[in-house]
């Protein structure tokens, strides 16, 4: 069998990170295999202990990989005026029906935190990461004071994971469209 160059291992690595963040929103920690991620990533299964001592840890880099993700813009974001404009289009994409209609794409903590919770592992330790990286750039973005502006983001955090999940098991449009209307509302008075 022919050896694999570093740079192949990686890009098999990062693939099967990518399509574990995919199917884990999608599908949720306990009904996703390694075999189902394996196989999207169009690998073997019995390659996959090259990559990951576990499942567990591979949960853990597909979470930091999915709020690296849907975070990309409010991290790049370098000036107060850019980092304001970065948060007012995460607060739209976030709070959008394109956002609950797609769980493979959407953020991590609206897809997982619940099952998160109910681990000890690197999953749980991800989520909590992701909430912090998340709620810290928020804050960046909101500026001033720093207990204040932190105070605001775990709102604003609150409201739009909270927000996600119950639009995601709304059992009409005319329901999902009013949660995404009444949260948009909030979160605009708390920011003024």
């Amino acid at each position: 069998m022919p050896r694999v160059s570093a740079a192949e291992k990686e890009r098999s690595h990062n693939r099967i990170i990518e399509e574990a963040s995919r199917l884990l929103r999608s599908g949720g920690l306990e009904t996703t295999s390694v075999s189902d991620v394996m196989n999207s990533a169009g690998l073997t299964h019995g390659g996959f202990y090259r990559h990951f001592k576990s499942k567990d840890e591979l949960v853990g880099a597909a979470f930091h990989f999915a709020t690296q993700d849907v975070t990309r813009a409010m991290r790049a974001a370098e000036t107060q005026a850019e980092r304001l404009k970065a948060l007012d289009n995460y607060i739209s994409t976030y709070l959008s029906v394109e956002h609950v209609d797609d769980l493979s794409n959407g953020c991590p903590l609206a897809a997982l935190s619940g099952e998160a919770a109910r681990t000890d592992g690197a999953a749980r330790q991800s989520a909590s990461e992701a909430l912090k990286t998340t709620t810290q750039l928020i804050a960046n973005a909101i500026g001033g004071a720093e207990s204040v502006a932190m105070s605001k983001a775990n709102t604003i955090a609150c409201l739009l994971v909270g927000t996600i999940s119950l639009a995601r098991i709304a059992v009409s449009n005319a329901d999902r469209d009013q949660l995404l209307k009444d949260a948009k509302e909030a979160i605009g008075g708390l920011l003024g």
